[in-house]
């Protein structure tokens, strides 16, 4: 009698015959030797980057009487940033408030060098939700071009990350995968007159390291900055980590070529160079 006993009856809940298929770009297979649970940021919940940004770039002058002059220009920022979530869904990030505290700035324009005064932190709130969507300095300050570029920069992934995995946080993963994420840039983060296009983000899992913490992966990340000064491309590759834990970031690491020009037509100053960006994250 044990085939009766085992045979299912209309009330009890039938095993699926195959595994459900999911979306291509979510990462699940059923035979993949790591899985990563992303545990959602919440109301509540801060975030801490150490960030510096670098550029090593020749400047090639377009006038008739300097055409063909080069001057070397290198630029090291460091920059720690203190975000915290006001206020989110499992679908979005909704509210943010963000701190960015410059720590050092250093300059070199053809053999002249210096060193900004550090700057005093500057906070913003920033809501991504709802009919009025805008980004505003405390204080009533007006939110520079610069601040608009960064913050940008550092929270398009972020919320993307978040309205990615959110609503379905399992990443199972095997060596080989890969996705191509489109990322969309709020359009009111930019100033009047600006365009900021941050990716396609392509990301890559080779595999972990025996009982490795982290999950790295290689990225590569075009970022374009137009204005009505010029424009900047950069073409970033890279690697990120996130915690094994917690599917959370932790590291970010950027380079790659840098092109751009400024100034108004037929006096364009030339930009060809290199660029790197990184950030290590934490969880207060």
């Amino acid at each position: 009698m044990a085939a009766d006993d085992d045979a299912p009856t209309a009330d009890a809940p039938q095993k699926p015959a195959a595994p459900v298929a999911v979306k291509a770009d979510a990462g699940i297979a059923p035979d993949a030797p790591d899985t990563i649970r992303y545990d959602p940021l919440k109301a509540g919940d801060q975030i801490r980057a150490e960030v510096s940004f670098s550029v090593s770039a020749e400047l090639e002058s377009g006038s008739t009487e300097l055409r063909g002059h080069n001057s070397p220009m290198r630029l090291e920022a460091k920059v720690r940033v203190d975000l915290k979530i006001l206020k989110s869904s499992a679908q979005s990030l909704d509210e943010l408030e963000v701190t960015l505290t410059p720590v050092s700035m250093h300059t070199e324009i053809d053999g002249q060098s210096s060193d900004s005064t550090q700057d005093p932190a500057q906070t913003f709130d920033i809501t991504l939700a709802g009919q009025t969507p805008n980004i505003r300095a405390t204080g009533g300050a007006p939110v520079e071009k610069e601040a608009r570029a960064m913050l940008t920069v550092l929270i398009t992934p972020l919320i993307e990350f978040h309205n990615h995995w959110a609503h379905a946080p399992t990443l199972a993963l095997k060596p080989g995968w890969s996705s191509k994420v489109p990322l969309a840039a709020p359009a009111f983060m930019a100033s009047p007159g600006d365009n900021v296009r941050v990716g396609p983000l392509q990301v890559r899992y080779d595999g972990r390291e025996g009982s490795a913490k982290n999950a790295a992966f290689a990225l590569s990340l075009p970022i374009e900055w137009a204005s009505d000064i010029g424009k900047l491309n950069f073409d970033f590759n890279g690697r990120a980590a996130l915690a094994v834990d917690k599917g959370r970031p932790l590291s970010l690491e950027l380079s790659g070529p840098l092109t751009g020009n400024a100034g108004p037509a037929g006096t364009q100053i030339g930009l060809h160079g290199s660029a790197k960006f990184a950030a290590i994250l934490s969880y207060p």
